[in-house]
Formats: C-alpha cells, sequence, structure tokens
C-alpha cells in the first residue's frame, strides 16, 4: 500500500520478531475469516432481476454487513500507518533488517504487485460521474467513506453512489479487491513465516 507517512522502525531483533508474529497471526486471522468462508460458499456477484412492478433491480451476493465490518478490523492493520504492520512499516522495517536479500525483494515485489492491481481499472467500467478510475478509488472510498472514518468526504462519495443502478457492481468491486488483498497477504505472510525463522537461529 502507499502512505504518506510511517512509525520508526522496531530497532530491536525482538522487536522485529514480535511484528513479524503479528503479520503472521492477523493474515491468518483474515484467510480464516467470516467473510472470506462467506465469499465462498456464496460466490461474489451481482444479479439484476425484473420486479412485479416493471423495474430492474440489482442485488448483491456475497459476504454479510456483519462478516465485513470484523474483516475490516483486522485490514486495518496492514492498511494504517500508526500500526506496525502495515505494509508500509513493513517495507521499511524489513529493509532493515539482517535476513536474506531476495527475502526482502519478494515482500518488496508483492507489495507492489498489489498496489499496481489497485491503480488498474476496475474489472468493470463506471459512468463518469461515479469518479472511479482505479480500483484503490473503490477501495479507499468505502474503507474511509463507510467502515473505518467515515471521513466526509468519501461519506458523500459513498451516498451519492447508494441512488445509482450502479452501486452493487461498486460494493461488489470492493469485495473482490478484499479477496485480493488476501491473496497478497498471504503471499507476505509466507516471506515473514521465512524471515522469522531466519532471525531465530
Amino acid at each position: 500500500m502507499t502512505a504518506h507517512s510511517h512509525r520508526s522502525p522496531p530497532r530491536t531483533l525482538e522487536e522485529q520478531r514480535e511484528v513479524l508474529d503479528l503479520f503472521v497471526e492477523s493474515a491468518g486471522e483474515l484467510v480464516n475469516s467470516e467473510f472470506i468462508s462467506q465469499g465462498r460458499r456464496e460466490g461474489v456477484a451481482t444479479h439484476a432481476k425484473w420486479t412485479a412492478g416493471g423495474f430492474l433491480q440489482v442485488e448483491r451476493t456475497g459476504p454479510d454487513h456483519e462478516a465485513l465490518k470484523a474483516f475490516l478490523l483486522t485490514v486495518r492493520r496492514f492498511r494504517q500507518n500508526n500500526d506496525d504492520t502495515s505494509l508500509c512499516n513493513m517495507q521499511h522495517m524489513i529493509e532493515a533488517m539482517p535476513v536474506a536479500q531476495d527475502l526482502k525483494q519478494r515482500f518488496t515485489t508483492f507489495r507492489e504487485q498489489f498496489n499496481q492491481f489497485l491503480d488498474g481499472p476496475p474489472s468493470i467500467s463506471f459512468p463518469v460521474e461515479a469518479c472511479v478510475k482505479t480500483r484503490r478509488d473503490v477501495f479507499e472510498t468505502f474503507l474511509y467513506g463507510t467502515f473505518a472514518h467515515a471521513d466526509r468526504k468519501y461519506r458523500r462519495v459513498v451516498k451519492s453512489w447508494e441512488n445509482q443502478p450502479y452501486y452493487q457492481d461498486l460494493r461488489v468491486q470492493f469485495d473482490l479487491i478484499l479477496i485480493e488483498f488476501v491473496k497478497a497477504l498471504c503471499l507476505c505472510r509466507e516471506v515473514c513465516k521465512a524471515m522469522r525463522d531466519e532471525v531465530s537461529r
């Protein structure tokens, strides 16, 4: 993830091991979350149907609101730079660690690949007035407009989306981005396990 500021990285080897442990555990929580379980069982998609009154109604299939809220509490540990486990802070810590360079590079690569994914266009197009050019637009608007801080600027955008026929499609895009985030974290998690093993020898 990108960020404008970050915490000073943990200095001692023990502190670094603790952060690696927390990263591994937190990523594991996401993998085993109800959000992911529901996504696997029910799929993530939108379905359009005509109502008895002749209106086109779009419904979303995917994890429910409570599963999403619980999931995002853990996601924020990897996103917000007041946490040692944010991907930005992890990058700075890992750069200073006495571990193999190939492990450092793998973590950097996985982080950069996810950022490139976020900066790419959504899998479906939206009207210009939706102001959605990238997946990051979808991700940050829902995260900070509804689920994390209810930032006024992002909240206004979400409210404008709610009145549009493409709203459920945007919600599904958000779900799919979160699933890709978990995939990226799983890759980073394996690297962190290897780093933890290396510094524990």
